[in-house]
């Protein structure tokens, strides 16, 4: 979707857009809170990124997010991306941190 995220608090909010992304281009805002993919709701990284996954190229993704208090359903065509990830290890995680790490890297934390 070409987007940034913070997740501290529990909530998927957009924090950066790649200018010229599917998401830059189909309204996406700084400061959207994704609540739902595809109908699905979620709570907290995790479970965005275990529905965000299901996705491949050429799928169109419909994006729920609330915006000043009114939620939105934006339809995005999901695109491969020549992006690099940096995952980097934080001291004394927060549990959301900590979610997120193991997400990224597919550690079942059972």
């Amino acid at each position: 979707m070409g987007v940034s995220l913070n997740t501290d608090d529990g909530r998927v909010l957009i924090t950066g857009l790649i200018d010229d992304s599917p998401g830059w281009h189909q309204g996406l805002s700084i400061g959207d809170v994704i609540v739902a993919l595809d109908g699905i709701r979620f709570d907290g990284y995790p479970g965005y990124r275990e529905e965000y996954d299901r996705h491949q190229p050429g799928d169109t993704i419909r994006v729920t997010v609330v915006r000043n208090g009114v939620e939105r359903t934006i339809p995005i065509i999901q695109t491969s991306w020549p992006l690099s990830t940096s995952i980097v290890r934080v001291e004394d995680p927060t549990s959301d941190q900590q979610r997120v790490y193991e997400c990224w890297l597919r550690i079942d934390p059972d």
